[in-house]
Parts: C-alpha cells; structure tokens; sequence
C-alpha cells in the first residue's frame, strides 16, 4: 500500500521485497481476452493470465522469478482449467506467439519503455489505466 495514498495498490520498489518483479510494456494495447503466458525454457507456466479488459502493460512480481534465469512472454495461444479472477494454474498450455523473452538480471526487469525502479508511481498508473499488476 501507498501511504501517500492509502488503499492504492503498489507493485514493490527494487529494495522493499524479497522477491524480484517484471514490468512488460507492450508495444500495442492488447484485446480482452487475450492470454498472457511467462514461462521458463522448458515450458513451465509461471504465469497464465486473461484478463477481460483490454492492456498494454503488466507488472508482476513472483517468488518463482529467479536471477539468471530465462523467460518467455506469450500472447494468445489457448489453456486448460478453470481460471479464478482470470488466472489459470494447474492447467495445460497451447502456445500463441512469442512476444519477446528476458533474462532476470537484478530486482526489477523492464521489457519496453517506461517504468524504471520507481514503481509506485507507474504501478499506480497501471492500476488506474486498467492494466494487469500481479504479485503471487
């Protein structure tokens, strides 16, 4: 929480968590409905995600990031199981296009323009354009 701005969601600043964090600015809004998948080299799913409203960015932070290692980042594509709040888990993927991948490399990775290790102030730009900020 922002105590500038209590109740506002916050994604983490680069020294206030343990955990390291991703923002992904697409390069063009991206449709409702449309699967977002990360996921490591050998294909296991650390994020699958469809949301029901249009975005173009996404920030996430997991304890399943781990420096140095190797993602990728999917649009589209299609997922078994039964998504709760649009997030799928347990569930058997079907790869759509690849957008782009990434190496871990530091507390927060920034794939596209924008962000920086502010995060709150763009976290809470997110927040308020509607876009995708998940921390599991």
């Amino acid at each position: 929480m922002d105590e500038r701005n209590p109740g506002m969601s916050q994604a983490p600043g680069s020294n206030s968590s343990a955990q390291n964090a991703l923002l992904v600015n697409f390069s063009s809004q991206q449709q409702a409905n449309t699967l977002v998948r990360i996921q490591t080299s050998n294909s296991n799913g650390i994020l699958t995600f469809m949301s029901s409203k249009a975005y173009q960015s996404v920030a996430f932070s997991s304890p399943n990031l781990s420096s140095g290692t190797t993602y990728y980042v999917y649009l589209g594509g299609s997922t078994s199981g039964s998504p709760t709040d649009g997030l799928y888990q347990n569930g058997t993927y079907n790869p759509g296009s690849q957008y782009t991948s990434f190496t871990v490399s530091g507390k927060v990775t920034t794939i596209g323009g924008g962000g920086g290790d502010d995060w709150w102030r763009w976290g809470r730009r997110l927040v308020e354009a509607g876009d995708l900020v998940f921390k599991l």
